[in-house]
Formats: structure tokens, sequence, C-alpha cells
């Protein structure tokens, strides 16, 4: 974490969360959304008022099957804050890599959130992956949050 403030009153705080480097890839079969690291990839901070919180994902998904789309969502608890659709359906093969990059600005209320990426497969039946191999570092899944004051 890095917090850094600035002489003209404006101040900064920087988290970056991220899954164990190389710890595995992230798999649901599930049509509902589901944390994808409930402890690595997830983040509890209240925003004052007058703050805000920019949230950034992003990694590779895939899907297990040419008939399945995997969703991957921002969210402040359960609800949805920002979703993108990819891996699957039109491809022309399973197993094909997509990045995913997501951006959500949150407008502080003074109270707790706990923000988490999660994700789904989209017909509920075939695995949808975020990439994480085992023995590889530097690729897996990230979240990054900068709280600011607001302008």
């Amino acid at each position: 974490m890095l917090r850094a403030v600035f002489t003209q009153g404006f101040s900064l705080l920087a988290v970056m969360k991220q899954g164990p480097p190389g710890g595995g890839n992230y798999i649901t079969a599930s049509a509902a959304y589901v944390d994808v690291d409930a402890v690595n990839l997830a983040y509890t901070v209240t925003v004052p008022l007058g703050k805000k919180l920019l949230i950034r994902a992003s990694g590779v998904v895939f899907s297990t099957t040419v008939i399945n789309n995997v969703v991957v969502a921002i969210t402040d608890g359960a609800t949805v804050l920002a979703d993108t659709n990819g891996g699957g359906t039109g491809i022309g093969r399973a197993d094909s890599n997509h990045c995913f990059a997501l951006d959500y600005l949150f407008v502080g209320d003074g109270l707790a959130h706990t923000f988490k990426l999660r994700f789904l497969a989209l017909n509920g039946v075939n695995n949808a992956v975020i990439y994480n191999p085992a023995g590889v570092t530097g690729v897996g899944p990230r979240m990054t949050f900068l709280m600011f004051d607001s302008i």
C-alpha cells in the first residue's frame, strides 16, 4: 500500500491486490457470480465524503468450450459495478485467451464497502477460467485502487 500526501493538501492512496503469482487458474462453472479470490482479490475500505476511488481490474480469461462465455465483474459486495463478457462463443475454438480490463469510479459516501473481482460461466455448465498458471509469475489477475480528493 502506498500513501502520498502532496503539499497543496491533495492526498492519494494506492493499493494493488493480486492472487498468488503462479498459484493456479481460477475456475468456475457457476452461472451466478462467484468470488475469483475472496482473500487476495477483494478490498474493504471506507471511502470518505469528498473522495473518489478508482477501481481497476485486469487479467486473462478463457472458456474450456466454444459454447460458453466468461463474464468478469467488479462488484461492491454482490452489486455489479462494471462487467465484461469475453471468451467462448464466436471464437471458433476453446482455450483461446482474452484479456479483460475494467474500470469504475466510486464516489465516496462515508461508508465501508467491499470491492471484489467476481466471475461466472454464462451457460452454467462449462468452465470459465481466469488465467493464473501454476509456476508462472506476473500474469495473474490484478485489482488496483486509487483514492483521491474529488476535484
